[in-house]
């Protein structure tokens, strides 16, 4: 065996772990900032990333995924030209992220298992949170409030962990700035451990009661479209008297089960949340739907082609209006055609946070191009089938082969 093959095999098998993590983690890091450093940490890993991605390029160019990378060009190129430079250098750098991670640059087994690792840990988290709070009158912090960046500290980010803006409901979020950004990451991990040929269910329990003690409107409605969506997906070789007469037990048993949760007083103060008949009367479906308001003042060219990045509204937008604003009916098109792409192409997981992701946009902030590089990373992580470089047990037959 050529001993520079070996060297590349390995470097290429470690390297892929190390970028397994970097984007694990970059959905929770992205409130802290650099140490030393007047950018978010999460920005910084992207810019680190960026070395092992440019060399990944270099080497394997032929594997870009073109299908995929061919439309989401035509997205970013467009935002490029109608953001500002912030985003203009984002757009660049999550091109080349993506562009790598076609090619198979990341351990797909291995990032599946930090997600849900990092899923149960934050799951495990929130539930001593409430658990604390609710017996003990403990509010227990997971985050480092000091090490936030400055923007966050400068609206009280700081100030309000595990706290409602609208209600003064205890919302613990484990060592996520707030619930929903637990729900948005810990529903990939509660959907990779169902999406799998022998599903872990006592692990995906122990996430959906996470998810659950969260009190995140989000998360419990994301919980039954898991459960859900992965229950029709084991229906397919059933006749359609059988999906009918399940279909419709499921609907009943799901009822029931919220008549039910809606006597514990917990949970009356998480429905109430939805529509307004919890403490301060504050209604979480109002909170996500008056940013159309927005949308109502634009004018036909803004509406058409957008107002661009610098001219965007302070305060909370969902992803589907904040792209409405920026980059108009072009931009949406273009964004969501994409993600259509995504959802046609694939199945099982992947389709499944594409799904997720598409969903999501219409009612959360998602954080931006940070957590598009982890979404959409993730799914054509996933879509590759695992990985294409070569895992562990083949390197290991190759030495042995080569010994």
């Amino acid at each position: 065996m050529n001993p520079f093959t070996d060297i590349n095999i390995r470097f290429s098998v470690e390297q892929s772990k190390g970028y397994a993590l970097l984007m694990a983690f970059l959905p929770i890091v992205m409130m802290y900032r650099t140490p030393g450093l007047a950018v978010g940490l999460s920005t910084s890993l992207i810019a680190l990333g960026m070395i092992y991605a440019l060399c990944v390029i270099y080497l394997h160019a032929n594997r870009i995924n073109l299908r995929f990378i061919l439309p989401f060009s035509i997205y970013i190129i467009y935002s490029f030209f109608m953001g500002n430079t912030q985003t203009q250098l984002l757009s660049i750098a999550i091109f080349v992220h993506l562009a790598a991670i076609s090619t198979g640059a990341i351990n797909g087994r291995f990032l599946r298992r930090v997600i849900e690792y990092l899923s149960i840990a934050a799951a495990i988290g929130v539930t001593i949170q409430q658990i604390l709070h609710v017996f003990l009158g403990i509010d227990l912090q997971m985050m480092y409030s000091s090490l936030m960046i400055e923007s966050l500290q400068h609206v009280g980010y700081s100030d309000m962990f595990g706290e409602s803006l609208g209600n003064k409901m205890y919302r613990p979020s484990a060592f996520f700035m707030e619930p929903s950004h637990l729900a948005q990451y810990c529903s990939v991990g509660l959907a990779s451990c169902l999406f799998r040929d022998e599903a872990k269910i006592k692990q995906a329990l122990l996430v959906t009661l996470g998810l659950m003690m969260s009190t995140s409107g989000i998360g419990i409605v994301l919980v039954f479209a898991v459960w859900g969506w992965w229950y029709l997906s084991k229906m397919e070789n059933q006749t359609l008297l059988t999906k009918v007469v399940i279909f419709v037990g499921a609907f009943l048993a799901v009822g029931i089960l919220l008549a039910v949760l809606y006597q514990i007083p917990f949970f009356q103060q998480v429905f109430g949340r939805f529509i307004g008949t919890g403490d301060g009367d504050y209604n979480a479906i109002e909170g996500r739907t008056y940013v159309w308001k927005y949308v109502e003042r634009m004018n036909s060219e803004d509406l058409v082609w957008g107002m661009g990045d610098d001219n965007l509204p302070l305060g909370f937008l969902t992803d589907f209006v904040r792209q409405l604003l920026a980059y108009g009916i072009v931009g949406c098109c273009l964004f969501y055609f994409t993600l259509l792409n995504l959802m046609l192409s694939n199945k099982g997981l992947a389709r499944t946070v594409a799904i997720m992701y598409a969903a999501l946009s219409f009612v959360a902030n998602q954080a931006g191009f940070i957590l598009l590089i982890f979404q959409v990373g993730t799914i054509l992580t996933v879509a590759l089938g695992e990985n294409t470089e070569m895992e562990e047990s083949e390197i290991l037959e190759t030495e042995n082969k080569a010994s």
